[in-house]
């Protein structure tokens, strides 16, 4: 009779826990993430922005719950610029840190030495600012935020000789980073295409401080426009000692999405007024989204946003968008085709919309900027 006794008041111990295990609210759950950006080095210029830009967004998704009581835990490390520590830390974020994604690198020249390890790793690899084809290409695991140079530089050579009527045009470009090769050969097509004339071809090394050599034979070919795929330092530096040289002052400058860095009219000042590109993100975008993104940069960093911050911030959101399809617990691979889903979400980017295409490379439209008084703006 007591046997029985224990054994009923034992049985319903039991019952109770599981109840209570039934009712327990689930718990929150990290996921892990790891990325990699130039916060030192060469490309610190748009890895420290970019890095900005997504801590903005990864804040703004755990905060709305937009992944329910989940929660995105993003382990920021320093690439240093550097190929190596690029390729040395997206194999420790697989192996020590087991995260389900890679985001970043900052350079094209990084991200085509890490593409093909994540490939190999399997595990998707979503890059922040580095913008060369060649590493989305690398194989189906690789995802850009950057549209392809081939997408969107075009649009500033059509612009300067449909709307500002430029007949010839010297280029210049980093002849070490896959990333600006490719976008003189997309600015360099359209310009072929259209008539004008080529008076000068030249290529620099990203390290390079002093262009006096290449600046002298370009002053020599008279042309009406230089267009530069250069950081955003380099380009300003550029532009200074091509106007301390004696350059025509008609003489227009024309660029990439670099140009669009504070670093840009820092360093360039009254030098690099005038000076026209085509940007990824314009500051002044009248999308509620945007309001709320430039609200919550400035407060946090007492600066507006530029072009890194909002592909850093962009690169957020797409994060979370695709967890939010993959469901819960989602292995790398169901991540990878969430990925693949994305067409026209809103964003802040160029007006409006993001698409990844076949190739997984970014799809949206660019914006033509100007510098005027020392601030970005539309071109007219």
């Amino acid at each position: 009779m007591e046997m029985k006794t224990i054994s009923r008041i034992a049985l319903i111990g039991v019952a109770a826990a599981c109840v209570s295990i039934m009712v327990r609210p689930a718990l929150a759950e990290d996921y892990i993430i790891g990325a990699e950006m130039a916060l030192t080095g060469t490309y610190a210029w748009i890895g420290v922005p970019s890095r900005e830009g997504l801590d903005v967004g990864i804040e703004e998704v755990n905060a709305s719950g937009v992944l329910g009581t989940d929660k995105l835990k993003v382990l920021v490390e320093d690439t240093a610029s550097d190929k190596t520590q690029a390729i040395s830390l997206i194999n420790r974020f697989k192996a020590r840190d087991k995260a389900i994604m890679v985001l970043g690198p900052s350079s094209s020249s990084e991200g085509v030495a890490i593409g093909p390890v994540a490939n190999e790793l399997k595990i998707p690899l979503l890059t922040t600012t580095a913008v060369s084809d060649a590493i989305n290409k690398s194989g189906p695991w690789v995802f850009k935020t950057p549209a392809s140079p081939a997408l969107i530089i075009g649009d500033v050579a059509k612009y300067a000789v449909d709307k500002m009527g430029v007949k010839s045009v010297a280029m210049v470009w980093g002849r070490n980073n896959d990333g600006q090769v490719g976008q003189k050969t997309a600015a360099l097509e359209v310009f072929k295409s259209k008539g004008t004339k080529i008076s000068a071809e030249e290529s620099v090394l990203t390290s390079d401080t002093d262009f006096l050599a290449v600046i002298t034979k370009i002053i020599a070919t008279k042309p009406e426009a230089v267009f530069l795929a250069l950081v955003a330092e380099q380009s300003a530096n550029f532009i200074i000692q091509a106007r301390q040289q004696g350059i025509e002052p008609a003489t227009k400058f024309l660029g990439v999405p670099n140009f669009g860095s504070d670093q840009f009219t820092l360093i360039g000042g009254k030098a690099v007024e005038g000076a026209v590109y085509v940007a990824d993100y314009y500051a002044g975008q009248d999308s509620d989204e945007n309001k709320r993104f430039v609200e919550a940069y400035r407060k946090k960093y007492n600066r507006s946003p530029d072009n890194g911050a909002a592909l850093g911030y962009t690169t957020a959101k797409l994060v979370a968008a695709a967890l939010k399809s993959a469901g819960a617990n989602p292995s790398s691979d169901a991540v990878r085709e969430s990925l693949l889903k994305i067409k026209e979400m809103p964003v802040i980017l160029g007006r409006g919309k993001f698409s990844f295409d076949a190739d997984r490379g970014a799809l949206y439209e660019g914006v033509i900027m100007t510098v005027k008084d020392g601030k970005f703006v539309p071109a007219p």
